[in-house]
């Protein structure tokens, strides 16, 4: 070995020396990184639990700690009540700086800098989110944080910026017991920044010495064999990367655009530089292989592209919505066989024929390239969408700060209308039940409808009628429907109102057919909710996830998708923390708090504030107190502390209006779109829903909860304890309700202002149930259920009728909803020209086309009842006719 070198120094002495130096300065900074990590201070805060509140001894546990949260209370098994922690040590400022400090707490929180209350947050102070900004000399700076908690709900954020930036928790490089000094401070950054260095001057020095001996080998190929070997691998190396990195994800985000808030050629740099290295790999592989083994790897390059090719357009399974409810990998699982099989067979084949495969490889990959590139170039036509209405932004939004106008409100009159999406009345109701008189007295002057009424399952449809007053009922396409009615922004812009348009669903559009949204402030709240990039480094993470996912086959991907966690998002999550890529429940409650704690008042022109926010609506990822905590199989108690949660936010926003003096000159409507499914707002054991049928082929228990979405409603100047009314209200009345509190006439819907509906008066609502989650431009079939009375009692809900959508296939859906509810086909006694069904229930549904221009029932009545039987025959809701049958013929 010795002699090796030596000879090899004596050829090549230049490249001897670079070698040298270079393993000279890998060693120094390795062993610079080692002495850092052994000298650098330790970092933390010493956090001191003490119990009870108001008589405490010595503390319970004082440990050091690099979070300031409460996760440690139920981690070891703390009382949750009466309590107090301090976290105390310094902060450092490696130069003069001006930074500001937020906080948050449920009962109280005190922060102090060099002795000095910079923050302070309790009852007795005021309740809303606080932030200030401070002037910091270099150098240490005595930090204490004090909370305490009494009792109800609890919760804690302290957090910082550089003035005017997105607030995050508190860096741990910044905290220490003691002073560090300088020396120590610096040293604990090169400690934590330095491995990575370290990592690649050593990869790249490998990388080097790999690329000698590659380039030797491909020295030695005669040119012929050269650019033959280049010119028949490069398109096979080429395909399966281009459909993973490049296709792949131009696809889904061009198909699904309103749900990025930067545009694809903004996101793809961050990883379209790994095609050069990965094919460039994959292509010296082939240079260098041994002749006898260059034809079947060049087959089984050809093989996996075009089964990734296949797998992402040809085979591609509905696995669900990505609406936080998870995706259905179950139902599928009879195609892993199936995606095995045929990858075995196909590499199979490839590499047993390799020497026929690898002569048409190159000219069919080369077309495979070019088709999907001039698609990419020149996109194809897509069906309508509801990104296609007239906007008055582009159907592409862009990320963006928060425009400082949205944070103005109006000291005489505002309409703040927040949306908390997915949140059933019930969970609220369950929730004031649990936290009584502390839980009622930050809802002073609201009123809860509790038996209020959505109009659909999903957002999407249900927007029409909460924002124009009207329900979406297969009348024409979706996008021509919402397109066809103004909206409360029109109506309220008009009368000259500042609109502000806070939404965290980027294709939520204002119609600008109508006027009065021409100077509509608009923001996109971004997931997650922080800085430029890491808003791009988390939508890069989700697009090539799910190009995984898509061109993976059936038995990977569930490695990919990991319970929803997804393998790259996993990944930014281990290095940032998992509240990095959370989903909109976290980030849109971090949104609305940091909202509350920059509300400034204006001048007297009234404001409209329109705050669409995704909580408490799936994924849950929040405790009661905030806390980032991913459940992948949530239940109905997960559910409710992400509520809680979300209330907490609210409230919060309150609070500051209070503090402000803006309470009493808002009028404040708290909604939601539609509810949950019952398995997160599970009805209790003896509800009377429970046994009543629905039209929509489920017990109308399980989707109660969906149609039963949340309304509060507080007047100006309303004051007193939250009021409870079962008036009949609708989502369609929401529209109405604004224009009352507004002072104004109702131009819109036709619905009635909330506050102006009897609670005993008897009206009738109607609700839309379908099965898909967007009409597309119709909904298949439209299930609609009238409720005269309240919502809670079965005799009030009653089957209205079903729409169904245009269909090229009349006899197809004929036989797909010719019995919609509760009554089997018994085929053994059908006689020739009839067929006879059977229902154990309430109800049977049958569906008639308009070219039938008559059809004929036979009813009997059940033998052996005591008692006569009473048929009611309805077409479309309205009762045509009634039969008692008093015998069993």
């Amino acid at each position: 070995m010795a002699a090796f070198l030596q000879a090899w120094r004596d050829q090549h002495p230049y490249a001897w020396r670079i070698g040298f130096w270079y393993a000279l300065g890998a060693v120094s900074l390795t062993v610079l990184w080692l002495a850092a990590a052994g000298l650098a201070p330790d970092v933390g805060l010493t956090r001191t639990y003490l119990y009870p509140l108001d008589a405490p001894a010595e503390p319970i546990v004082e440990e050091r700690v690099t979070a300031i949260d409460l996760s440690f209370i139920d981690e070891q098994d703390r009382p949750t009540l009466q309590y107090r922690v301090r976290w105390q040590g310094v902060w450092f400022s490696p130069q003069a700086e001006r930074i500001d400090f937020h906080a948050e707490a449920d009962d109280s929180v005190i922060l102090r800098v060099d002795g000095e209350t910079i923050l302070e947050r309790s009852p007795a102070v005021g309740m809303h989110t606080m932030v200030q900004t401070i002037d910091l000399a270099a150098g240490a700076h005595r930090l204490e944080i004090d909370h305490w908690q009494r009792d109800g709900a609890r919760s804690l954020s302290v957090q910082w910026a550089p003035a005017g930036d997105a607030s995050t928790p508190l860096s741990p490089a910044r905290l220490f017991p003691e002073d560090p000094g300088a020396v120590g401070y610096w040293l604990r950054i090169a400690a934590g920044r330095l491995p990575a260095p370290v990592l690649l001057v050593w990869a790249v020095g490998f990388a080097a010495l790999v690329a000698g001996a590659t380039y030797r080998r491909i020295g030695n190929l005669a040119p012929d064999e050269f650019w033959y070997r280049l010119r028949t691998v490069l398109f096979p190396a080429a395909l399966g990367p281009l459909q993973l990195l490049l296709f792949g994800p131009w696809t889904l985000q061009n198909t699904n655009r309103t749900e990025f808030l930067v545009g694809f050629w903004q996101l793809a740099p961050g990883w379209l530089w790994l095609l050069a290295p990965i094919v460039g790999t994959l292509a010296v592989l082939g240079l260098i292989l041994p002749r006898q083994w260059f034809p079947r790897y060049t087959a089984g390059l050809f093989a996996v592209g075009a089964l990734l090719w296949a797998q992402g357009n040809l085979l591609v399974a509905d696995y669900g919505v990505l609406d936080g409810s998870g995706l259905d990998l179950t139902s599928h699982a009879w195609r892993t066989p199936l995606d095995t099989g045929l990858w075995l067979g196909v590499l199979l084949a490839a590499v047993v024929f390799a020497v026929r495969v690898v002569r048409i490889a190159p000219v069919a990959s080369g077309v495979l390239v070019v088709l999907q590139a001039i698609v990419l170039v020149i996109p194809m036509g897509r069906e309508a969408t509801l990104s296609d209405l007239p906007a008055a932004e582009p159907a592409e939004a862009d990320w963006q700060l928060p425009p400082p106008e949205i944070y103005e409100l109006s000291s005489a009159r505002n309409l703040i209308h927040i949306v908390l999406d997915g949140f059933p009345t019930r969970t609220f109701t369950n929730i004031l039940e649990a936290d009584g008189p502390a839980f009622e007295r930050d809802w002073g002057g609201f009123t809860l409808f509790a038996n209020h009424l959505g109009a659909h399952r999903h957002t999407v449809a249900t927007m029409p009628a909460m924002l124009s007053g009207v329900s979406f009922r297969n009348e024409m396409p979706f996008p021509e429907f919402a397109a066809r009615y103004p909206s409360v922004f029109n109506v309220l812009g008009q009368q000259g109102y500042r609109l502000r348009l806070l939404t965290a669903l980027p294709g939520l559009l204002v119609n600008p057919a109508f006027p009065g949204v021409d100077a509509v402030t608009r923001y996109d709240i971004p997931n997650p909710y922080g800085s430029y990039g890491d808003y791009v480094d988390v939508a890069r993470a989700q697009l090539l996830d799910l190009s995984l996912f898509r061109h993976a086959p059936q038995a990977l991907k569930s490695d990919i998708y990991r319970d929803q966690q997804w393998l790259l998002q996993q990944q930014i999550a281990s290095r940032r923390g998992p509240e990095a890529t959370a989903e909109n429940p976290y980030g849109d409650v971090a949104f609305l708090r940091d909202f509350a704690g920059r509300i400034t008042r204006g001048d007297d022109a009234p404001v409209y504030t329109y705050l669409h926010l995704l909580t408490p609506h799936r994924p849950v990822v929040t405790d009661a107190s905030c806390r980032y905590a991913l459940r992948t199989n949530p239940n109905g108690a997960d559910f409710t502390n992400q509520a809680r949660c979300a209330l907490s936010a609210v409230r919060g926003l309150f609070h500051r209006l209070h503090d402000l003096g803006l309470y009493d000159q808002s009028a404040i409507v708290v909604t939601s779109d539609h509810g949950i499914d019952a398995a997160l707002n599970p009805p209790a054991a003896d509800h009377p829903l429970r046994s009543m049928r629905s039209p929509a082929r489920t017990v109308l228990a399980s989707f109660e909860p969906r149609a039963t979405p949340l309304l509060l409603v507080k007047p100006l100047g309303a004051e007193g304890r939250l009021e409870i009314s079962h008036a009949p209200t609708s989502i369609i009345d929401v529209p109405t309700t604004l224009l009352d509190l507004a002072g104004l006439p109702d131009t819109l819907g036709s619905g009635v202002s909330v506050m102006r509906i009897d609670p005993a008066a008897s009206r009738q609502r109607t609700y839309a149930h379908a099965w898909t989650f967007r009409p597309t431009p119709f909904f298949e079939a439209l299930y609609v259920v009238a409720v005269t009375g309240r919502t809670d009692d079965p005799s009030a809900w009653s089957y209205h009728r079903t729409v169904f959508g245009p269909t090229d296939d009349r006899a197809a859906q004929r036989r797909e909803h010719q019995i919609g509810l509760l009554a089997d086909q018994d085929a053994t006694a059908n006689q020739p020209g009839t067929r006879v069904y059977r229902t154990t229930d309430n109800y049977a549904v049958f569906y008639m086309p308009p070219e039938n221009p008559r059809v004929t029932f036979d009813l009997r009545r059940t033998p052996g009842m005591a008692t006569a039987q009473t048929v009611t025959v309805r077409i479309d809701g309205d009762i045509v006719d009634q039969h008692v049958l008093t015998d069993d013929a």
